[in-house]
């Protein structure tokens, strides 16, 4: 299950800098705050991506 990481962030990443990326249109941030901002979300995506991939990985595990 190597491509489990991978798959749990194309799903996860593009969901926490969309969301990061609103909250930043609302405030009506410039432009170079959005792309940080949107960065910061594709950044922040790996350990929660982490911990994701690691419960996945525990479940499936007591479940043999």
């Amino acid at each position: 299950m190597k491509w489990l990481p991978l798959l749990v962030y194309v799903l996860a990443a593009p969901a926490i800098a969309g969301s990061i990326m609103i909250a930043l249109l609302t405030l009506n941030a410039d432009n170079r705050t959005l792309i940080t901002g949107t960065l910061a979300g594709f950044l922040i995506a790996l350990p929660a991506v982490w911990l994701i991939t690691r419960s996945i990985r525990n479940a499936i595990g007591k479940s043999n």
